[in-house]
């Protein structure tokens, strides 16, 4: 997956842990931060905030791997396919 490491992909484990607790990839992203929560009443409607309760590891291994994918994703699009360094001419 674009943006994950053999680190990150550790860290991003270590964090989940059991992953029978999130039944749907939803419930993940709320649990590490990156979803934001309704906070509607009565009249007053598209309120949402971000959490204040979630998983800092879970979102810190989100943050970084997207922050990882753009940079690969540029690199990519500039100079065209991905070339490994070692088979470069």
């Amino acid at each position: 997956m674009p943006g994950f490491g053999e680190l990150l992909a550790a860290e991003l484990l270590a964090a989940i842990g059991d992953i029978s607790r999130f039944p749907t990839a939803g419930r993940l992203a709320v649990a590490s931060g990156m979803a934001p929560v309704s906070r509607d009443s009565g009249s007053n409607t598209g309120n949402r905030q971000r959490p204040t309760r979630y998983s800092r590891p879970l979102q810190r291994a989100f943050s970084l791997s997207s922050q990882s994918a753009c940079v690969r994703v540029g690199v990519v699009q500039r100079q065209g396919p991905l070339v490994d360094p070692a088979q470069a001419p």
